[in-house]
């Protein structure tokens, strides 16, 4: 066998390898406080063989590399959101359980059209108009997920359940954005020029994926998304 031949060998191996090892790191990837990419295959809300067939299609993002003792290092990537081949785009029937999605009250629809976000038709946002929800969650360990919840003291789910969303908005954008810091987070993509800040109080959830706010903290967000619509632009972002 040639050297090109075991070079060929040797990368095959290593990319199946990569792929494996991949797939073992999306099934621990948390859907929302409960679920894990697993959990949703074991519950058959996730077709294993959709999710193979995602990792295959996996980009090569770094190597071949091929070292002297004859091993080959290869690292490979999927998008986790996106309009095409991402994760969102497989565990999105997961999504929507969790999100209740309140259907358009649009009048005339286009069969087989996903509707848009609803918002409001204004000209351009008033200077006293939220733009953005930012959840500082700093020192309370909360741990990401693809779709957290955010809870009152109260036990009331202000976001994401009964928030008009289009799905393929939550395939492109996610449900929420994380962030490192504050400044970060207010600097953020999504958070536009006057984002809403509000600390939790604490993270509940099986997994330590869901802010709990104070039901004072609740009531104005809900006040200023009368206005802003922020919530179902999914301009929310979460400060770990």
């Amino acid at each position: 066998m040639s050297n090109s031949q075991k070079k060929n060998l040797a990368y095959t191996a290593a990319l199946v390898t990569a792929r494996r090892n991949l797939l073992i790191t999306l099934e621990g990837v948390r859907i929302n406080s409960k679920t894990t990419v697993k959990d949703a295959i074991v519950e058959e809300s996730i077709i294993e063989e959709e999710l193979d067939g995602f990792i295959k299609g996996s980009q090569v993002i770094n190597g071949p590399i091929f070292e002297e003792d004859g091993t080959v290092k290869v690292t490979v990537a999927v998008k986790i959101w996106g309009k095409k081949d991402s994760l969102a785009g497989i565990v999105v029937p997961v999504i929507n359980e969790q999100l209740q999605v309140v259907p358009s009250a649009t009048p005339s629809v286009v069969p087989s059209a996903i509707p848009s976000v609803i918002a409001s038709p204004v000209a351009e946002e008033k200077k006293d108009t939220y733009t953005s929800l930012i959840i500082d969650c700093s020192g309370l360990e909360i741990r990401p997920a693809m779709s957290p919840a955010l809870y009152s003291e109260s036990g009331k789910q202000i976001y994401t359940a009964g928030i008009p969303v289009s799905p393929s908005v939550v395939i492109e954008k996610g449900i929420s954005r994380y962030y490192d810091t504050l400044p970060a987070a207010e600097k953020g993509e999504n958070a536009g020029n006057k984002p809403l800040v509000v600390k939790a109080k604490k993270i509940s959830g099986n997994f330590a994926s869901d802010p709990i706010i104070s039901d004072e903290d609740a009531k104005k967000i809900m006040e200023a998304n009368e206005s802003g619509r922020f919530l179902e632009k999914l301009n929310v972002l979460i400060v770990i």
